[in-house]
């Protein structure tokens, strides 16, 4: 029930992670988590053999476990740069560059999305990312007239942890 609970609360934590790490483009999420699901439906359905050897079930059975295994695990394979870019960095970075802000911003979910878009020029991947923004802060820029925004992030080997924008 524990890892169970560790395993949700690491799933809400990265949540956080959706407007603030951004990774290069060539990472390959979608086979490590294919990977790792596959490791991990392998090992529930091996340890879940003497369970159903003892209820008399078919072998065919045995992909139901191995089914919630790589759901299981492939979350967390899914998510596995995101952390290494959240958690383990390399060298911080601090830059001016250009920005725009969009309407509407970008989506939460499938219900709700932001009102205003942030859109930055980011140095380190190339390309361009949007971050959810106020109107307060559009405000702010607008008033000011300027046309650079100051953005620190952090760098790792998979992407870039966004630590703060402003104009």
């Amino acid at each position: 029930m524990a890892l169970l609970l560790a395993y949700l609360a690491l799933l809400l934590f990265s949540m956080h992670f959706r407007f603030t790490v951004f990774l290069y483009d060539w990472v390959p999420q979608f086979m490590t988590a294919l990977t790792v699901g596959a490791i991990g439906g392998l090992w529930y359905a091996w340890i879940s053999i003497p369970q159903l050897r003892m209820e008399n079930k078919p072998y065919g059975y045995i992909l139901q476990p191995f089914y919630y295994g790589v759901c299981f695990f492939g979350l967390l394979g899914w998510m596995y740069h995101d952390y290494v870019a959240y958690f383990f960095h390399d060298k911080n970075v601090s830059y001016v560059t250009e920005y725009k802000f969009v309407f509407p911003g970008p989506s939460y979910g499938k219900y709700s999305r932001c009102d205003i878009g942030l859109k930055i020029k980011d140095k380190t991947l190339g390309q361009w990312i949007t971050i959810c923004s106020s109107s307060e802060e559009l405000n702010y820029c607008r008033q000011k007239g300027m046309d650079k925004i100051h953005v620190v992030e952090q760098v790792s080997r998979y992407g870039v942890r966004l630590n703060k924008a402003e104009c």
